[in-house]
């Protein structure tokens, strides 16, 4: 069976990359004005993609012993709406993705993802401006890093921004952002396992931005937000639901152009998380430390860019209060003509475990993530575009509860693509 899976890979492949030339990282982007249906001052553009993706690491057997590839169909619908407006701009953005998994072994990890964004502006061009985002995705892709394979994950971020700003000199944006997540388990994962991840968060932020030149400004981050956990108390055994807790992190920085094409930014503090009892062995929970990031970037066209960085952010976890990622990245975005670019990226996150109630007698583990991608894209007209890509994953991970193959594995996939839009 598996000789015939790679051969069906191999087949898919082949005939979709010989309908899809390289989408267009550095394309010209097809506006609401140049294409779809008016409705009012706005456009609606309908989409389709339809992508054939192979994948080394699609999920994880029934037996739960071992990573299987597999050849994955992406048949993805969706809409663009745009209504540029001085006094009330709206925008929605949104798709649902049907991934077809085509072996026998994995066909039960088939599933419906989505991603849908939605934004309304009020007096876009005032020094005073009111803005509504919702954004909701659906995935087997999360940043929750104690979630593994064979699991799906869905978010709903709603926020409310008010910026106040005195032309280009200074701006205030305070925020306020209501998130909910909900964790659902397929194929061989138990669904008790996810049942703790379930949550709702509420956080509160404040973006301050101050010229001192022409070209540079200082910045000042606050962020003070409480998580709780949602889920069925009835299904996640003995250990009950995960405490609740809150997190806050305050971040100073600057950021300034040094010349016509290059850019830095920079910013640090502190970030620590609040309301956890001690551990069993008196020690304190949850995190606290130093937070920050710093990026260099070159911009040699308005359509190219380059940026190196590194960052260092923490995040609550139900399992280990929390785990803190130290991040380095390399990404481009490079347009050779308005129609042909390539994007390509390269980062490495060295990841770290809290130890929750067990406290320093507990090794939380460790995570190593090494993240690759590379593709070209071509836009043929302003109606129909294609693209190929590569992309490489290796984690490596320390402690038990990640020797297994949901969290220890090497990735490679490859995919090609075709998108219209109308």
């Amino acid at each position: 069976m598996a000789h015939e899976n790679r051969n069906r890979a191999a087949r898919a492949l082949i005939v979709a990359a010989a309908c899809a030339a390289p989408v267009a990282a550095g394309a010209q982007a097809v506006t609401a004005e140049q294409t779809g249906v008016r409705i009012g001052s706005g456009r609606l553009n309908p989409v389709f993609t339809f992508e054939t993706r192979y994948d080394s690491a699609a999920g994880v057997n029934d037996a739960g012993t071992e990573v299987v590839g597999d050849t994955i169909l992406h048949i993805r619908p969706g809409i663009r709406f745009l209504a540029p407006s001085s006094t009330l701009q709206l925008k929605l953005d949104a798709n649902y993705d049907y991934n077809a998994f085509l072996s026998d072994e994995l066909s039960d990890l088939s599933k419906s993802t989505a991603d849908i964004d939605f934004g309304a502006l009020f007096n876009r061009d005032g020094d005073v401006q009111f803005e509504i985002t919702d954004r909701f995705v659906r995935s087997d892709r999360t940043d929750v890093y104690s979630v593994g394979l064979n699991s799906v994950v869905n978010t709903n971020d709603a926020a409310l921004r008010l910026i106040t700003r005195s032309g280009d000199s200074w701006s205030i944006t305070p925020s306020y952002t209501l998130g909910v997540q909900s964790f659902e388990a397929v194929g061989s994962t138990p669904e008790s396992a996810l049942e703790r991840y379930d949550n709702m968060s509420h956080t509160g932020r404040v973006d301050a931005r101050l010229s001192v030149a022409a070209k540079t400004a200082l910045l000042l981050d606050l962020a003070v937000g409480y998580r709780s956990y949602t889920g069925d108390e009835t299904k996640v055994g003995e250990r009950g639901l995960a405490d609740d807790v809150g997190n806050m992190s305050a971040q100073v920085g600057v950021t300034s152009m040094v010349s016509n094409k290059v850019g830095v930014t920079a910013k640090l503090g502190y970030g620590s998380q609040f309301g956890l009892d001690d551990a069993a062995d008196g020690t304190a929970r949850g995190f606290g430390g130093v937070v920050g990031s710093a990026e260099i970037g070159w911009y040699p066209t308005e359509l190219s860019s380059v940026r190196l960085g590194y960052g260092r952010t923490f995040n609550a976890d139900p399992n280990y209060d929390y785990y803190a990622d130290d991040r380095v990245y390399l990404e481009s975005a490079l347009a050779f003509t308005r129609e042909f670019g390539l994007r390509a990226g390269l980062s490495y996150d060295m990841i770290e475990f809290g130890t929750a109630e067990a406290g320093e007698t507990v090794d939380g583990g460790t995570n190593d993530l090494l993240r690759f991608h590379i593709g070209p894209e071509y836009r043929f007209n302003r109606w129909f575009g294609a693209g190929v890509s590569y992309a490489f994953t290796k984690r490596d991970t320390e402690g038990a509860q990640f020797d297994n193959p949901y969290y220890k594995y090497d990735r490679n996939e490859l995919s090609a693509r075709i998108s219209f839009l109308y």
